[in-house]
C-alpha cells in the first residue's frame, strides 16, 4: 500500500510539474511584446501581472516629461494592477512616448486610460491621442482602452497625448503586440478597434494567455439565442489563431427559422469598416441534418450560402463576395493546396496569391481578380462552374492539365476573357481553340496560321498609318501646361522633354511602371504573355489632350506683369472705396458686394490693424444661413490658383476662435480653424503644402515680382551656405519664377553632405506633387563640376543632373508621391563624379485633394438660376450648387444624384409667380408644383416637351386660355381651381358662380366605361391567378426590403401572397425607397412606385388631407380594383393620411 501511494505521489508531482512548465512556456511566450506600466517606479520594474502573466516594465526610459500618479484607493479594487499607476502631463501641449519597434511589422497597439480621480478634482478627461503626426482619437471617458492595428513604417513609433482644453492628459498602460503580416490586412490605412465579441452567456473576459495576440474578447448574448458549447478541441489553426475558449462557444436562435442579428453603430455614418466573422460547427449533426446560411449586411447579401466545418475554424472577412466565392470554389474543386492561397486573394499586394493578378487601383471598390494562371497544375475533371463567379476575369490559362469534357458555355459569357486550354488531350472543343497532342506531335491546323498572318499584316498597316498621323501632328508644338496633374500612374520626375525611345534599353522596374505592374493582358503568343503599357505619356498628353490649357492661368491670364484676368476681392469693402491699389503689391482690389447675396460687413479690431495688409482689414461674416456662397465668373477649362485669406482679428469682440468648413463648389476644400490663415489651391485639385525659396533673409516675395502672385517664403538651415548672384537668371520657362527667387540658392557647408528638405503630410496617405527649381548661379572653374541626384525618403527619383548656368530648370513630379507615415525627406545628393556640393534654389509642394462630387447638370443650373432671377427669389439657402452636397440642398428642390459618375439633376421644385420660360431648361424635371399661387396667363406648351416631367400641379391659380392638347395627354396633369382655363378633359374642374362644380356628362360616361373595363379585367385576372396559384408553403415571411443597389435580392422561395396584410409607415417608406419615385396624382392624392418582397412592383396610393373624397370612397375604390392598367404594377396599396396603416388587395 505504501509503495502504491508513493508511486502515485511521484506521478502526481510529475504531472503537476509538467502542467506548470507547459503553462509557464505558454504564458511566457511574449516575443516582441511591449508592455508598459505608465507611471511605474523603476524600482518596481519589471513585474508579472497576476491576471495574465504578462511582464510589464516602467515607462521611465520612454518619455522625458510628465509626472507619476496613482488612482484613488476606492477605485483600486475595480482595475487590474497595470492600470493602478499613471503618468499625467500638466506641462506642455504635446507629450510623446518614443518606442523602438520593428519596421514593416503589423502591430496591435492598445492604450488604456483610467482616471480614477487620481487628482481629487473629479474632472472628466478630454484630450487628444495622436499616432505620430496623426490624430488617433479623443479620450473623453473615465475608463477606456483605445486599440488600433497598424503597420509600422519606421523603426521608431511615437504616441502623443495632446492637451486641448483645461483637462490634463494622462495614460495608464501602453501595449504593443506583433501580429502576422497577413492578419487583419487592409488596402490602406490602419484599423481602429470598434468591437470584439465572442458569443457566450458567461461574463468572462478573455485575453492572454488564452489569446496569443492578447486581444480582449467580451461576451455577447441575447435572450432570443440558445447557447451551444463543446468540450472537444476545435481546430483554430488559421492565420487569426483564435482562442479555444472563444471558438468552443456559439449560439443559435431559439426559433429555428429566425435570423441571428448583430447590430452596431458607427460615427460618423460614412466611416468605412472591416468585419471578421469566425465560425466553427460545434454540434454533432445527424445524417439528415444540414446547416447552411447566408451572411447579409443591412439586407444585402455579402457571403454565402455557407456551411460551417465540424470543429474547424473558418473566418469570413470583408472582400468582394463573388470573387472570394469563385476562387474558393476553384481551390476546393481541384484540391489546390498552394501555401500562398490563404487570406485575401488580392490584398495586400505583397501577399497576392500565386498565379493571380488583381486590379485594385480604385480603392473605393473591392479588388477584382483579372488573371488566373492554373497551367501545369495537375487539374483533373471538367472545368469548374466556380470560374463563372470571376466575372472580371480577362485571362485564364488552363493549359497542360488533364481536363475532360466540353468547354462550358459560361466562359463565352465573361466579356473580354482570353482562355488558354492547349495541352488538355481529353478536352472537347471546336477547331482552333484547343491544340491537343497526339502521338507526341501537335495536330496541325490551317486556320490559326492564316488568321495570324492576316492579323499580322493588318497590325503592320495600322502601325504605319498611325506613325504618319502622329508624325504629322507633332510638327507643330505649343507651350507646355504648368502645374498639370498627370494621370498615368507613373512616379518619375522630369526636367527635360520626353526621351525618344528608339533603341533605348529599359530596366525591369521601368517596364513595371510602363505596364502598371503588368496589369492589363492583351494576349499570349509563342514567346509568352503580351501586356499593355504606356511610354512618354506626358509628351502625348501635352500634345494631344485638348483639355490641357496652353498657358498657365492662376486666377487670371498672365501676360507680362499686368493683372489681366486677375480677380482680387476685398471682402466687406464698401462700394464707395472700390476699387483701390494695394500699397504693398500694386494689385487692384474691388468690393465683393456684387459677388455674394448674403452676409454682413465688419472690420478687424484696431490692435490687429498694424499687423496685416490693407485687403485683410475688412471682412464679411455670415450670421444667417448654413451655406453662404460667392459666385465668380471664370474661364472654363482653366487652371486657376485660388487663395482665400481668413484673419479673425477679434472683429466681433468675442475672442472666439473660428471653426467652419470651406467648400469649392459641392466639395469640401478645408476646415478653417485658425485665427490667421491663407488657404491656397490650384484647381483642378491641388492644395498648397508649402512654397519656399532658399534665403537667409526674412523677405516674403509675391506680385509684382511673381507674375502669378504666388507667395514665396524664405527657407534656410544652419547647415547651409547662402549663394547669391547679381546677374540675370533666365526664368523663361513654364513656371515663370521670380528673379528674386532664382538669384538665391544654398549648398551644404560640408561639401559631401546632402541638402535636405523635410515636411509632414496629414493624413499619412495624402498624395502630393513637388516642384524643385534649380539654376547654377556660381561661376565654375574649368576643373569643377556639380552633379547630383534627387531622392525622396531614400528612394531615387531623378538624376544625375547638372544645373545649367544662369538658366532655370524645374524637376517635376509626373505623378503624385506618398511618404511612409506622412514624414517626407527630399534629399539632393552629390554624385561621386561631382567636385562641388549639391545646390537648390526653390521648392514647392502641393497635396492632392480629391473632389469626387460632380456639380449639378449645367443646363439645370442655368434653368433654376433663370427661375430665381425671374421671380426675384432671395431665399437664404439658394446659394452655391442647387443639389450638392445633399445636406445643403436648396429649399423646395429635389435632385437625383444616385449615379456619382454623372452630374446631379433637378427633379422637382415648388415656386410662386408666373410660369417662366426658364423652366424648359430643366430637362430632367420630374415634378413641377406651382399650385396655390396667383399664376396668370396661358399654360405654356413647352411643358409637354419636357419628357421626364411626370407630375404637373398647376391647381389653385388664375391661369386662362385653352390648355394645349399635348399637355392634356399627360396623366399627372392637375389644373383644378383655374376658373378661366378651357380644356376637354377632367383635368380642369372649374366652379360655377354659385360655388358648385359645373357638371359634365363626358366625365361620368368615361368613368363608367373605365370602371366596367377594369372590373372585367380584374375578374379575368382573378381566375387566371386562382388557376396558377400554388399550394401554400409554410415558413417565415419574406423580407419586404429592397436591395440598395436597385436589384431585387435572390430568393429560392416563391413570393408570398400579401393579401389583406397591414403595413407600418416605416415599411411603406422602405417599399417606396422613402417615397422617391412618383407615378402620378389622382383624386385621392399622390401615387408612388415601390416593391413588396423585393420583387413585386406595386403602386402606393396615398389619401391626401386635401382630397375632396373621403376614406369610404377611397376604400371602395381599393376594393373594386384588383389590377392597375400598368405593366409594372401588380398590387394596389392604400395608406391613410396619418400613415398608421396600409391595406392592399391582389
Amino acid at each position: 500500500m505504501w509503495t502504491v501511494r508513493r508511486t502515485m505521489e511521484r506521478h502526481c508531482v510529475f504531472v503537476t510539474i509538467f502542467v506548470l512548465i507547459l503553462h509557464l512556456v505558454q504564458a511566457q511566450n511574449q516575443t516582441g511584446f511591449i508592455s508598459v506600466d505608465c507611471g511605474l517606479s523603476p524600482l518596481e520594474s519589471p513585474y508579472n501581472a497576476p491576471q495574465t502573466g504578462l511582464t510589464y516594465t516602467s515607462d521611465t526610459g520612454l518619455i522625458n516629461t510628465g509626472k507619476t500618479g496613482r488612482i484613488a484607493k476606492d477605485f483600486e479594487p475595480f482595475v487590474d494592477k497595470p492600470a493602478l499607476t499613471m503618468r499625467y502631463f500638466p506641462d506642455g501641449i504635446r507629450n510623446c512616448y518614443n518606442l523602438n519597434v520593428t519596421r514593416d511589422t503589423n502591430y496591435l497597439i492598445k492604450a488604456t486610460f483610467v482616471y480614477g480621480n487620481y487628482d481629487g478634482l473629479n474632472v472628466d478627461p478630454n484630450f487628444d491621442l495622436y499616432f505620430g503626426p496623426n490624430l488617433w482619437t479623443t479620450v473623453s471617458s473615465n475608463d477606456t482602452t483605445e486599440e488600433i492595428i497598424h503597420v509600422t513604417k519606421f523603426n521608431s513609433l511615437q504616441i502623443c497625448l495632446v492637451k486641448t482644453g483645461i483637462s490634463i492628459p494622462f495614460i495608464n498602460v501602453l501595449e504593443l503586440r506583433p501580429l502576422k503580416k497577413n492578419v487583419y490586412a487592409t488596402q490602406s490605412g490602419s484599423l481602429k478597434y470598434l468591437f470584439r465579441m465572442y458569443v457566450s452567456n458567461s461574463s468572462r473576459r478573455i485575453r492572454f494567455p488564452d489569446d496569443v495576440y492578447d486581444r480582449k474578447w467580451y461576451p455577447i448574448f441575447q435572450n432570443s439565442w440558445t447557447q451551444v458549447t463543446t468540450n472537444l478541441n476545435v481546430n483554430i489553426s488559421t492565420i487569426y489563431e483564435l482562442p479555444q475558449s472563444v471558438m468552443s462557444t456559439a449560439a443559435t436562435p431559439l426559433n429555428a427559422n429566425a435570423t441571428l442579428n448583430i447590430t452596431w453603430t458607427i460615427e460618423p455614418p460614412t466611416t468605412p469598416f472591416y468585419s471578421y466573422i469566425h465560425f466553427a460547427e460545434l454540434q454533432s449533426l445527424r445524417a439528415n441534418d444540414t446547416r447552411e446560411f447566408n451572411v447579409t449586411l443591412n439586407g444585402e447579401n455579402t457571403f454565402g450560402p455557407y456551411s460551417p466545418k465540424p470543429l474547424k475554424t473558418e473566418t469570413i472577412q470583408d472582400l468582394s463576395p463573388e470573387q472570394f466565392t469563385g476562387i474558393k470554389n476553384v481551390q476546393n474543386t481541384y484540391g489546390l493546396n498552394r501555401i500562398s492561397w490563404q487570406g485575401d486573394p488580392c490584398v495586400p499586394k505583397q501577399l497576392l496569391w500565386d498565379g493571380l493578378n488583381c486590379n485594385n487601383s480604385d480603392i473605393s471598390i473591392p479588388p477584382i481578380i483579372i488573371s488566373l494562371d492554373l497551367s501545369s497544375s495537375g487539374l483533373n475533371g471538367v472545368i469548374t462552374q466556380g470560374i463563372q463567379n470571376l466575372t472580371h476575369l480577362q485571362y485564364l490559362d488552363l493549359s497542360d492539365n488533364n481536363l475532360t469534357g466540353d468547354i462550358p458555355k459560361f466562359l463565352a459569357d465573361i466579356q473580354s476573357l482570353l482562355v488558354i486550354v492547349e495541352g488538355n488531350p481529353h478536352l472537347l472543343c471546336t477547331d482552333g481553340l484547343c491544340v491537343n497532342k497526339g502521338d507526341g506531335h501537335k495536330k496541325k491546323s490551317i486556320i490559326a496560321p492564316v488568321v495570324a498572318s492576316i492579323a499580322s499584316i493588318a497590325i503592320l498597316i495600322g502601325a504605319l498609318v498611325l506613325f504618319f498621323v502622329l508624325k504629322k501632328k507633332t510638327q507643330s508644338k505649343g507651350p507646355p501646361a504648368a502645374y498639370v496633374q498627370a494621370s498615368n500612374g507613373r512616379s518619375r520626375r522630369s526636367a527635360e522633354p520626353a526621351i525618344v525611345t528608339k533603341n533605348k534599353r529599359f530596366t525591369y522596374s521601368e517596364v513595371m511602371q510602363m505596364t502598371n505592374n503588368f496589369q492589363r493582358v492583351l494576349g499570349k503568343g509563342g514567346f509568352g504573355i503580351v501586356y499593355h503599357g504606356l511610354v512618354n505619356v506626358r509628351r502625348i498628353m501635352e500634345r494631344h489632350f485638348v483639355f490641357i490649357a496652353t498657358y498657365l492661368l492662376i486666377f487670371h491670364l498672365v501676360q507680362a506683369q499686368n493683372q489681366t484676368g486677375f480677380i482680387s476681392v476685398d471682402c466687406g469693402l464698401s462700394l464707395l472705396e472700390s476699387p483701390y491699389d494695394a500699397p504693398q503689391t500694386g494689385l487692384t482690389y474691388t468690393s465683393d458686394a456684387d459677388l455674394v447675396a448674403s452676409g454682413k460687413t465688419g472690420r478687424l479690431a484696431k490692435e490687429f490693424e498694424p499687423l496685416v495688409d490693407k485687403p485683410t482689414l475688412t471682412l464679411r461674416y455670415f450670421p444667417e444661413g448654413v451655406r453662404n456662397c460667392y459666385n465668380l465668373n471664370v474661364t472654363r477649362d482653366t487652371n486657376y490658383l485660388i487663395k482665400a485669406t481668413f484673419v479673425y482679428g477679434n472683429y466681433d469682440g468675442l475672442n472666439i476662435g473660428p471653426n467652419f468648413n470651406l467648400y469649392l463648389g459641392p466639395n469640401l476644400w478645408t476646415t478653417v480653424s485658425s485665427n490667421d490663415t491663407i488657404e491656397e489651391i490650384i484647381h483642378v485639385t491641388r492644395s498648397i503644402l508649402y512654397r519656399g525659396y532658399i534665403s537667409n533673409s526674412s523677405t516674403r516675395i509675391r506680385f509684382p515680382d511673381d507674375v502669378y502672385d504666388r507667395k514665396w517664403y524664405p527657407l534656410f538651415d544652419d547647415s547651409w551656405t547662402q549663394v547669391t548672384t547679381n546677374l540675370k537668371v533666365n526664368t523663361s520657362i513654364t513656371y515663370e519664377l521670380p528673379q528674386s527667387v532664382m538669384a538665391r540658392a544654398a549648398t551644404p557647408i560640408k561639401a559631401n553632405d546632402t541638402l535636405n528638405i523635410t515636411w509632414t503630410v496629414e493624413p499619412p496617405t495624402t498624395q502630393f506633387y513637388s516642384y524643385v527649381h534649380i539654376a547654377e548661379i556660381q561661376a565654375l572653374r574649368a576643373n569643377e563640376t556639380r552633379e547630383f541626384n534627387v531622392t525622396l525618403n531614400g528612394e531615387y527619383t531623378f538624376g544625375p543632373f547638372s544645373p545649367i548656368p544662369l538658366k532655370t530648370a524645374s524637376i517635376v513630379d509626373l505623378s503624385p508621391g506618398q511618404c511612409d507615415g506622412g514624414r517626407c525627406i527630399l534629399q539632393v545628393v552629390k554624385t561621386l563624379k561631382s567636385t562641388l556640393p549639391p545646390l537648390l534654389n526653390a521648392i514647392e509642394a502641393f497635396t492632392v485633394i480629391d473632389f469626387p462630387q460632380m456639380e449639378t447638370n449645367g443646363d439645370d443650373v442655368a434653368g433654376i438660376k433663370n427661375v430665381q432671377d425671374t421671380y426675384g427669389l432671395s431665399r437664404i439657402s439658394w446659394q452655391g450648387d442647387p443639389c450638392v452636397p445633399k445636406q445643403l440642398l436648396w429649399d423646395g428642390l429635389n435632385c437625383n444624384n444616385s449615379d456619382i459618375s454623372t452630374p446631379p439633376i433637378i427633379t422637382s421644385f415648388g415656386l410662386t409667380g408666373i410660369i417662366t420660360q426658364a423652366i424648359k431648361n430643366l430637362t430632367h424635371l420630374q415634378i413641377l408644383d406651382l399650385s396655390d399661387n396667383n399664376l396668370t396667363g396661358e399654360v405654356p406648351e413647352f411643358l409637354a416637351d419636357i419628357k421626364s416631367l411626370l407630375v404637373i400641379n398647376l391647381s389653385g391659380n388664375n391661369l386662362s386660355g385653352s390648355v394645349p392638347p399635348s399637355l392634356l395627354q399627360k396623366k399627372g396633369m392637375n389644373l383644378e381651381g383655374n376658373p378661366h382655363t378651357v380644356c376637354t378633359t377632367g383635368y380642369c374642374v372649374n366652379k360655377r358662380e354659385d360655388g358648385h362644380k359645373k357638371k359634365s356628362v363626358i366625365v361620368p360616361v368615361v368613368a363608367s366605361i373605365a370602371s366596367i373595363a377594369v372590373l372585367i379585367g380584374a375578374l379575368v385576372l382573378f381566375f387566371i391567378l386562382r388557376k396558377k396559384k400554388s399550394p401554400k408553403v409554410e415558413g417565415p415571411p419574406p423580407s419586404y426590403m429592397q436591395a440598395s443597389d436597385g436589384r431585387s435580392p435572390r430568393s429560392s422561395e416563391p413570393a408570398i401572397v400579401t393579401k389583406n396584410r397591414r403595413f407600418t409607415y416605416s415599411q411603406v417608406a422602405i417599399m417606396t425607397n422613402n417615397f422617391q419615385r412618383i407615378l402620378g396624382k389622382g383624386g385621392f392624392g399622390m401615387v408612388y412606385h415601390g416593391f413588396v418582397n423585393g420583387t413585386e412592383q406595386v403602386a402606393v396610393k396615398i389619401l391626401s388631407h386635401s382630397s375632396s373624397q373621403g376614406y369610404k370612397e377611397f376604400k371602395a375604390e381599393v376594393s373594386s380594383h384588383l389590377h392597375l392598367n400598368l405593366e409594372l404594377i401588380e398590387l394596389l396599396l392604400r395608406v391613410d393620411s396619418t400613415f398608421s396603416k396600409l391595406e392592399h388587395v391582389t
